[in-house]
């Protein structure tokens, strides 16, 4: 009997959380000024400017790839490396960000594409451990400097994704625990 009786308790309680989630969901999709566009739109433009920033990287990196011999097909390795990553972190961060807001409140975060990200994140540091390795081995002094340049712009990138993930992968929500067992 008591099993009965907290199994109600329980439906009871689960019903009225999610007819609230589903009130204050409707409620913020039937807004005049509907947020949601807005908020596509940062993530759209939050994206690409990471692919842009990157994407300057990549230029400067191929160019300096062609000045010293050395180095050069390490260089044009990494730049390869941060380009492919670049449009995988981009799509992942309009991914998380475009999530719609009671799945988020329900579930939680978008926990697969916050593991890409982290992926890029990696990725992203060993560029900077490759290139800071060839830096060494570089014979040009201005080679040395454009590779300082652009190892400190990768590293600005990569504190910028590491803020992202840790601002997305703690939002509230009821289930997350449980989506985080299960992944």
């Amino acid at each position: 009997m008591k099993n009965v009786k907290k199994a109600s308790v329980f439906a009871v309680s689960l019903a009225l959380v999610f007819s609230v989630a589903v009130s204050v969901n409707a409620k913020n999709e039937n807004s005049e000024d509907n947020p949601s566009v807005e908020k596509r739109e940062l993530a759209a433009l939050q994206a690409e400017d990471h692919r842009n920033a990157v994407a300057d990287v990549v230029l400067e990196l191929k160019e300096v790839a062609g000045k010293d011999e050395n180095i050069g097909e390490e260089v044009r390795e990494v730049a390869k490396a941060q380009e492919d990553s670049s449009n995988d972190s981009a799509d992942a961060i309009e991914k998380v960000e475009n999530r719609n807001g009671f799945v988020t409140f329900l579930f939680g975060t978008d926990y697969k594409n916050i593991g890409i990200l982290r992926s890029e994140i990696v990725t992203t540091e060993n560029s900077i451990d490759r290139l800071t390795k060839a830096r060494n081995r570089a014979t040009s002094a201005e080679v040395k400097i454009d590779l300082d340049v652009q190892i400190e712009a990768l590293q600005a990138e990569k504190a910028e994704l590491e803020n992202f993930v840790e601002t997305n992968e703690d939002k509230f929500s009821i289930l997350g625990w449980l989506v985080k067992l299960l992944n």
